[in-house]
């Protein structure tokens, strides 16, 4: 039976690398220990590759966790209670603060974008700038690179970006159906999930500069289309594909692994290989 097991997962695998394209789903699991109400918001540790998950045990009740960013999903920190947020969003790392490497949280109920040591559950203070007036505040992420956040909200057009001292236009969109429920950053791009009841959501891309890249509707979502939160998840998923770890809301917490295009060999445009590279994609 394990052999047999072994053999199968070998073909689903070898089925996913040749029939997936950008929107499908790749993988999904309910994460071990999770909280009550599904692991909202994800982010992807730059020293280890692993994702921390975060999401709404019940009201005022919220769990921290890490698992492992491959197949398995084996938990690496166990899910334990985080006190302070009342419901999370969507969660990014690594934002220092006072030389500690915090989580960032984006709360439904609180204005403040809180910063959380993600090992002690010590809050280390909050972004002294709130990003929005009003609304709900939905999508966080992290450019370790710089130190900078990126926030959304779903009552407003636009994607903020915090520089350590304000907030800017990152980019504006034209979206009139749906509300932005998560971003990501990686591979020097934003990944931005909208979602709204009865409607398939989407994943929309954008570069370094805020200008719009491609999009991708979800394919087999729940026909609820309820989303939430977004973190990268692994370069080469399928292929020269990475991809995405969302939450599919109205299947309890489903975490689902989205394919999304090619953007982890990018990096290398800047050589004289990369540039050649991108003329024949």
């Amino acid at each position: 039976m394990i052999r047999k097991n072994i053999i199968v997962g070998v073909l689903l695998a070898a089925a996913v690398s040749v029939l997936a394209a950008p929107g499908d789903t790749i993988d999904e699991f309910y994460p071990d220990g999770g909280p009550d109400y599904g692991a909202w918001g994800f982010a992807r540790d730059p020293a280890d590759g692993n994702i921390w998950a975060a999401g709404p045990d019940t009201y005022e009740f919220c769990k921290l966790g890490k698992f492992e960013n491959n197949p398995s999903h084996n938990m690496i920190i166990p899910f334990e209670y985080i006190w302070g947020p009342v419901w999370i969003i969507d969660i990014a790392y690594p934002y220092e603060c006072n030389g500690v490497d915090c989580i960032a949280i984006t709360d439904g109920e609180i204005s403040e974008i809180g910063l959380y040591n993600p090992y002690s559950h010590n809050h280390e203070g909050d972004i002294p700038v709130n990003p929005f007036t009003g609304g709900c505040n939905s999508g966080i992420a992290a450019n370790p690179d710089n130190n900078h956040l990126f926030a959304a909200n779903r009552d407003y057009k636009k994607i903020l970006e915090w520089d350590g001292t304000s907030w800017n236009i990152f980019t504006t969109f034209y979206e009139e159906t749906m509300y932005t429920w998560g971003v990501a950053y990686g591979w020097n791009h934003l990944f931005v999930a909208f979602g709204m009841s009865n409607l398939t959501p989407k994943i929309v891309v954008f570069d370094e500069n805020g200008e719009y890249v491609e999009e991708y509707e979800l394919t087999g979502w729940h026909p609820s289309g309820q989303i939430a939160g977004m973190g990268c998840a692994r370069e080469n998923a399928v292929g020269d594909n990475e991809s995405v770890y969302v939450c599919s809301v109205a299947e309890y917490g489903l975490v689902k692994e989205v394919e999304v295009g090619n953007f982890g060999t990018l990096q290398l445009d800047e050589t004289t290989f990369g540039g050649i590279k991108a003329m024949f994609r």
